[in-house]
């Protein structure tokens, strides 16, 4: 073709014609770059807040930790003192993991059945947790800590003196407008949530929250990761009753898969 054009036209205006063909060649490959490093310093900006968060979450569990330790302290029970220790040095290992990364859920399940064993010795009232879960669920990849914070909100709120509280934790997939989604739903048999934190966790003003660090944490990691697409749900219903909707395939990775394909 550039033979039969140079035949035509000359030769200078082929020259001319490659000139721009490479200086837009130039510029595409520029472009490709700036998009690709420009989706690097976003992510590096993500894993920083994430790792914000990561910090926020880890002086809480330690103070609630401490306080239940003392709490046995001053009661004398060294046996129960002996087993949380056992219990903490395990949660404390895995909250020490990176928690902007992905885990399992079945590896999610086994670290709540922990923090439970732990809050049963710290707490004065008997607690049982049932699960339900559709089979195939276990290595669906989650945020870590999720479940924990909903069973760590029942255990603050629900408690009824006197009577055993009961955690159900219902694990299964819905097929939300044509997306798949793991639904998970955490329920109590206790006084429900108060009123002014459903008043904050649904108000327009996201920093109301902010008094709730479990909730709020929770919220702003899932921005992070699904953008839109993830979301939870608050109420009361004979107990508290807390959701999450979490699409399988996270955002994070379909972004990646675009930009490669770019």
């Amino acid at each position: 073709r550039n033979s039969a054009y140079e035949w035509r036209s000359g030769s200078g205006a082929a020259r001319e014609i490659q000139q721009v063909y490479d200086t837009f060649d130039s510029m595409t490959e520029e472009i490709k770059e700036l998009r690709i490093r420009f989706y690097e310093e976003e992510l590096q900006k993500q894993q920083y807040r994430l790792q914000y968060y990561q910090l926020q979450l880890k002086p809480h569990f330690y103070l609630n930790s401490l306080k239940s330790l003392y709490g046995l302290a001053q009661n004398g029970k060294n046996e129960e003192i002996q087993k949380m220790l056992l219990s903490l040095s395990e949660q404390f290992q895995y909250i020490a993991y990176d928690l902007t990364a992905m885990i399992p859920l079945g590896e999610e399940l086994t670290h709540t059945q922990n923090y439970v064993n732990i809050q049963k010795i710290g707490k004065g009232f008997p607690i049982h947790v049932t699960l339900s879960a559709e089979s195939g669920l276990s290595q669906v990849e989650v945020p870590s800590l999720i479940l924990q914070t909903f069973v760590e909100n029942s255990i603050k709120y629900a408690p009824v003196y006197g009577r055993t509280l009961r955690i159900s934790i219902a694990i299964r997939l819905e097929d939300l407008d044509g997306e798949s989604y793991l639904h998970i739903q955490v329920a109590d048999n206790g006084a429900g949530y108060p009123e002014q934190l459903l008043e904050d966790f649904y108000a327009e003003d996201a920093g109301r929250l902010k008094g709730h660090i479990g909730l709020f944490n929770l919220r702003a990691r899932l921005s992070l990761i699904y953008g839109e697409r993830a979301y939870f749900i608050l109420s009361n219903k004979d107990g508290a009753v807390s959701e999450i909707f979490l699409p399988v395939n996270s955002k994070k990775e379909e972004t990646a898969n675009g930009t490669a394909a770019g």
